[in-house]
């Protein structure tokens, strides 16, 4: 951007015009031609690329006016953008809704405390957060993840609450994002956080934005959702046995509660994020290390499928 032209004179200037100009994609990518051709950042093909891929979906910008504030709040479809709508919006939007997950910047902090009831995160060791995504997130390039990286660390923070399995009690921690790494189809988000942590069991319970600055919530789309058990969380507790019980990680899995045997076994239990058969599902890729002590159910139907595949050989 040339030194003569004020950033917040030309965010105002980009409101104004979106709240009275453009309400749709094709008259936007107009007015983005013409109007921002200062913004030096964002090359013309990165914008034209953006412009190009959120008209194939479908989306139209539309713009409201909230009555209780002087701000306005845009909305593209389902997606509300809160001021100051800028290009660097588009590419996180494009990004995220590449991943599979629906996405909101709203200035009403209340949402804040419904993240969790939205989005299926799991610690996984000390500092960091995986946060589970669909199989495509495979296929995402070392810039796709640099691009979702610099959204996501310029508009939020995390608090954690770390349970301790013996007296439930929990510590409230806050970190910021520093690091995006793609790990067997899972993305982590590395965290510096304010404080030592002391509990390895943790969940990640907000997401919250910088000071003055847009407030994110993420949460997964509901694409066709599983016709055999529509339940978020299956509980499950079993029995790890060695070696496997000396690096079986209980906290991939999201089991809290441990108990260790004479023998070297370890008794795990907690709710799973994920439906019954694919807890079963991954409980036969560890036998004969593994076995399920609870719930009944979920205890039939593993014995039923070892049954079966015994009668095979």
């Amino acid at each position: 951007m040339p030194k003569n032209v004020n950033a917040q004179d030309r965010q105002k200037e980009i409101a104004f015009a979106l709240l009275n100009g453009p309400k749709t994609v094709k008259e936007l990518d107009s007015w983005v031609t013409e109007h921002l051709k200062l913004e030096e950042i964002i090359s013309e093909p990165t914008r034209n690329r953006d412009l190009k891929e959120l008209r194939e979906k479908g989306y139209e910008i539309t713009v409201e006016k909230q009555s209780d504030s002087s701000q306005p709040v845009y909305k593209l479809n389902n997606f509300e953008l809160s001021f100051p709508f800028v290009q660097e919006d588009l590419c996180m939007l494009l990004e995220l809704i590449n991943l599979g997950f629906e996405m909101k910047l709203l200035k009403d902090p209340i949402l804040l405390n419904k993240a969790k009831e939205y989005a299926e995160l799991i610690g996984t060791k000390k500092g960091q957060v995986r946060l589970d995504v669909f199989d495509k997130l495979t296929s995402l390039e070392h810039e796709d993840l640099k691009r979702i990286r610099t959204g996501i660390n310029k508009r939020c923070a995390i608090e954690f609450v770390y349970n301790r399995p013996s007296d439930n009690k929990h510590v409230e921690i806050k970190g910021y994002p520093k690091e995006i790494v793609l790990m067997d189809k899972f993305l982590y988000l590395t965290v510096k956080v304010e404080k030592p942590i002391k509990w390895r069991e943790y969940r990640l319970d907000k997401i919250l934005p910088p000071k003055n600055e847009k407030h994110i919530v993420l949460h997964k789309r509901n694409i066709d959702p599983d016709p055999i058990d529509s339940k978020p969380k299956t509980y499950l507790k079993c029995r790890v046995l060695p070696p496997l019980a000396n690096f079986f990680e209980p906290q991939v899995w999201g089991l809290t509660h441990s108990k260790k045997e004479d023998s070297g076994s370890i008794i795990y239990s907690g709710y799973v994020a994920k439906p019954r058969f694919r807890v079963l599902k991954d409980a036969l890729a560890f036998l004969p290390y593994i076995q399920i002590l609870e719930d009944a159910e979920l205890v039939k139907e593993f014995k039923e499928i070892i049954e079966k595949s015994y009668k095979l050989l």
